[in-house]
């Protein structure tokens, strides 16, 4: 309704009777309020596999032993035969799959006609579908997969359970392989580049060597480690030096790169966690015949209803082929100071 009785817009009769008489003018566009950025995930798909039908549609051979085995021999040149033993087993990975539907009521469609409509309805819901999806696969990406519940072993896996340190991932029994471990850092503390440049190395070690691409932490972290940066930097001046209207200084930087690790924050990390990747060795895995696929209209009138529906399919999973490449930094303390504002987000 207009906001009567403010600015040049009177109130009281004439108001009303402006309100009946006159048309408003609209923006051309519907500014969306609710979802946020996805960094991670957008790096993720971007760089996704693709995968077709079959059970268990993509299977990652692993190997948990040593074939052979090197051993110091004498002048008489006698050396122990290895026993043969299998030492590869396969990763199972089932897709797990996302329905975002979407409805369009049939005499609704009489009323809300592109020709007298400011914004078509129908395009603001098809429009939500992709941010809808987009939103549901970043709140399972920082999460673990649930086990009870109504989606039960119907969800993709998180990065908990792609880099963590127990339970069954791809079918296997992180208790039967531990080298199918990720790391894990917790009560991690307070969060500087004097305790963060060790974790990192830990990383390393853990994985043998092979160092992290990036991590990824919270906004809130983040700038922690933003604030431990920004405690030693300093501006140079030499006597010929002049400075203008047109020569702003520039303070911070917007990613932080520490022992050669990029060091990004993502909006929908968990504040007090950090995850360290290899991106090598994890990428999303998604079915060729259900990349957000659109299934088309379908008519509602044999259920008694004048309506069409339609969804978007996708089938995909979170697929880590070495978690001992990648680390879960908990336990990060709070950062000092007054509280973030949280940002608004759909249910």
């Amino acid at each position: 309704m207009p906001i009567l009785g403010a600015g040049i817009i009177p109130g009281g009769p004439i108001g009303y009777e402006l309100e009946a008489t006159i048309r408003r003018v609209f923006a051309q566009c519907v500014v969306v309020l609710i979802y946020k950025q996805n960094p991670l995930l957008a790096l993720l798909l971007r760089n996704a596999i693709r995968a077709s039908g079959g059970v268990s549609p993509y299977t990652q051979p692993v190997q948990t032993g040593r074939y052979v085995d090197s051993s110091w021999i004498g002048p008489a040149g006698n050396f122990n035969i290895p026993p043969d033993i299998a030492a590869t087993v396969n990763a199972q990975f089932n897709l797990c799959a996302l329905a975002t539907p979407v409805t369009t009521f049939g005499l609704e469609q009489l009323v809300t006609q592109d020709a007298v409509a400011v914004t078509s309805r129908l395009m603001l819901k098809l429009n939500d579908l992709k941010n809808s999806a987009v939103h549901r696969l970043a709140e399972a990406l920082f999460s673990p997969a649930p086990t009870t519940g109504d989606i039960a072993n119907l969800r993709m896996f998180g990065l908990p359970d792609a880099y963590g340190t127990a339970g069954t991932y791809g079918g296997l029994d992180r208790a039967q392989f531990p080298s199918w471990r990720g790391l894990s850092l917790p009560s991690f503390g307070a969060i500087s580049r004097a305790t963060f440049l060790p974790a990192l190395l830990k990383a390393a070690k853990h994985a043998g060597g092979e160092a992290l691409d990036f991590v990824v932490t919270s906004v809130e972290d983040w700038s922690t480690l933003m604030g431990d940066f920004l405690s030693v930097e300093r501006y140079n001046n030499d006597p010929s030096s002049r400075w203008g209207k047109d020569d702003p200084v520039n303070s911070g930087f917007r990613g932080l790169l520490l022992g050669d690790t990029p060091i990004f924050f993502d909006l929908n990390c968990p504040q007090g966690t950090a995850f360290g990747f290899n991106s090598k060795y994890i990428t999303i895995v998604v079915h060729e015949d259900a990349n957000f696929a659109w299934t088309g209209w379908y008519s509602t009138i044999p259920q008694g209803q004048i309506a069409s529906v339609g969804l978007t399919l996708t089938a995909l999973n979170l697929v880590c082929s070495k978690p001992s490449t990648g680390c879960i930094i908990s336990g990060i303390s709070a950062p000092t100071g007054p509280a973030w504002p949280q940002a608004p987000g759909p249910n």
